[in-house]
């Protein structure tokens, strides 16, 4: 069968992420046309963001992947795709499918909930329609992505999120350890980590350094640094690797700060790891723990992050503003702790509860938050109206937090004495007019 696979384009005006977002492959597409192609089917890949709409191609299937942010996109890719290729099966996967796999339905002949690499075979070979479940995969079982199907000079991290071009996005492991998850977040993978082994991550790795030319690598597990054995030996590979060959990799991940240690920084930081992000959510205990349910100890998250800047590698830490029982005095709360935390960089963001989470399902059963409206859940946009605070008093806290962290003296002369390259103005005068149009 002749497969194309779409990455609709995700559009956004409101706030930072316009002017600073990364733009990445969408890795669940790269693992379903791997898992196609191992089963003798020809697959291209479009990805909206990066690339037009072609007319040089006529698939027999025609698979979609959307999350909440790009569903409206999503089916409105779909309807092109009916109007161009009337005969063509259209296949929905993502997160937002799983969630929503009625609504999806409704623009779509079949809709995938959940892990769709152990049944999308089946269904673009017998013709599957409706809603089909998917089953949990072994990540040590799946083929490498299919990375060669993707120009990677094409995309990027986050503006201050690299240190290196060309740079990927790798995902080696399903499930986060937070479980039950925080309020807003649906995980479609559960509690328990499924990690794919160092030796065959580290495979993938140098699939992408030797064959693509990759130099920086961001990995974007739920929590990369979970289980400790796996870090060390993958760290450990990747350091000789880069002795051996006379080459400087670097990367960054996404951790929980109760999942870090001293051990686990200096091998990550000797392997090329230059920036790990945590979240801390909120400075209010109350909300962040009883609320949130991120079961975090704010006083460890200072003593990592003590010790990560040490070491030198460098913290970004994420905030959310405007979540269930904030006030403005706890959105204040959480301005301090950003402050007095100091790390390298800051992540402000306004809570876009996904469906079928505590804080989505109490903000629509109370009449604080209307279903259905995609386009807004950009994280700058307050969809979620909660009686503690008013819209104007979250998105004042929003644009004060910003101004208030990144145009400290201190932030700012730390800036400029790592700036001393074409790369580094480029990053902070990108990162200035995105601050400016918050």
């Amino acid at each position: 069968m002749k497969v194309l696979l779409i990455n609709p384009e995700w559009n956004t005006s409101a706030g930072i992420w316009k002017g600073v977002h990364s733009v990445f492959p969408p890795v669940g597409l790269l693992s379903i046309a791997s898992v196609l192609e191992k089963a003798g089917h020809k697959v291209r890949i479009w990805d909206l963001n990066v690339e037009f709409w072609k007319d040089d191609y006529e698939p027999d299937i025609v698979g979609i992947t959307i999350t909440t942010a790009t569903s409206n996109s999503g089916y409105t890719t779909s309807e092109r795709a009916k109007e161009q290729w009337p005969n063509c099966h259209i296949i929905f996967g993502g997160v937002h499918v799983s969630v929503c796999s009625e609504e999806a339905l409704l623009h779509c002949h079949t809709a995938i909930v959940g892990e769709g690499e152990g049944v999308i075979v089946d269904v673009v070979e017998k013709g599957l329609r409706g809603i089909v479940k998917g089953v949990p995969v072994d990540v040590n079982e799946l083929p490498m992505p299919a990375y060669h199907l993707i120009d990677t000079k094409k995309y990027h991290p986050a503006v201050g999120g690299y240190r290196q071009l060309p740079a990927m996005l790798v995902v080696s492991s399903r499930g986060c350890p937070n479980f039950p998850p925080c309020n807003y977040c649906y995980q479609p993978f559960g509690g328990k980590i499924r990690q794919r082994n160092p030796e065959l991550l580290f495979e993938d790795i140098r699939y992408l350094i030797e064959q693509k030319g990759i130099r920086e690598i961001s990995f974007y597990d739920d929590n990369f640094t979970t289980i400790k054995p796996n870090l060390l030996k993958f760290c450990e590979l990747l350091t000789n690797y880069q002795k051996e060959n006379k080459i400087r990799i670097t990367w960054s991940c996404f951790a929980r700060i109760d999942w870090l240690d001293e051990e686990k920084a200096i091998a990550m930081k000797k392997s090329g790891c230059h920036t790990i992000l945590f979240g801390i959510e909120s400075g209010n205990e109350h909300i962040r723990e009883d609320v949130v349910h991120k079961h975090l100890n704010l006083d460890k998250a200072f003593e990592v992050n003590k010790m990560l800047k040490k070491i030198g590698i460098e913290t970004r830490a994420s905030f959310i503003f405007g979540l269930p029982e904030d006030t403005k005095e706890t959105m204040q709360e959480t301005i301090d702790v950003a402050l007095k935390l100091d790390p390298d960089m800051a992540s402000f963001n306004i809570i876009c509860p996904n469906p079928n989470t505590e804080a989505y399902d109490w903000g629509v059963s109370n009449g604080y938050l209307e279903p259905n409206q995609w386009d807004n859940f950009d994280l700058a946009s307050v969809v979620l109206k909660i009686p503690t605070a008013t819209e104007q008093e979250i998105m004042d806290a929003y644009k004060t937090a910003h101004r208030r962290f990144y145009f400290r003296p201190k932030f700012i002369i730390k800036r400029l004495l790592k700036s001393f390259t074409i790369q580094g103005i480029k990053t902070n005068l990108n990162g200035l007019k995105a601050i400016l149009k918050v």
